[in-house]
């Protein structure tokens, strides 16, 4: 965790709040390094050095689960590492479902396109993709949904892996249409 500091101030602490406990507690600065353009630039706090790695999973997780955005994380075989909650409210599997199963054959009733087939080209391209009419049957109807595809590297990672970030756009296309077919 960086924290910037004001070096125009004479105090020599400063108050850091450590989530989720909101424990604050005082750091003593030590320096303050200005870059060239006579700017403090950010020092590393004592407090995060002291996070357990359990810390920040848990963090990690809480962040990635409230974004409204589906988040799904795959490796190169297509098998599902990352799954996050909008992911689970809209397909309506759990994490524990799907983890480690491919997408294109994880329970959900994909229609209209091959998943697969644009996962591989991903993998091949090391780029990205946007992928607006993806249509998948729930619950007895059609919704449809709207994805960027993105080939990444993780840090400290030999090999990358596929994150997909989307949304459920079936009332966005139903309000497009309604308004074509109003106008005409």
């Amino acid at each position: 965790m960086h924290l910037p500091i004001d070096c125009s101030r004479s105090a020599r602490s400063f108050v850091v709040c450590q989530p989720p406990e909101n424990r604050v507690r005082s750091v003593m600065r030590t320096k303050c390094d200005k870059g060239t353009d006579n700017t403090p630039r950010e020092l590393e706090s004592a407090g995060s050095r002291d996070r357990s790695p359990g810390l920040e999973s848990e963090e990690t997780s809480f962040f990635l689960n409230s974004v409204p955005s589906i988040l799904i994380g795959l490796d190169m075989k297509g098998r599902i590492r990352r799954w996050n909650t909008a992911a689970a409210n809209i397909f309506g599997l759990q994490r524990e479902e799907v983890l480690g199963m491919p997408l294109d054959s994880c329970g959900i009733d994909w229609r209209g396109g091959d998943i697969g087939a644009k996962l591989d080209r991903i993998r091949d391209l090391k780029g990205q993709i946007r992928w607006d009419d993806l249509v998948f049957e729930k619950e007895g109807s059609s919704r449809q949904l709207g994805f960027t595809i993105a080939y990444i590297t993780p840090p400290h990672a030999a090999t990358g892996e596929l994150l997909i970030v989307g949304a459920d756009v079936t009332a966005r296309r139903e309000a497009e249409a309604e308004l074509r077919s109003n106008s005409a």
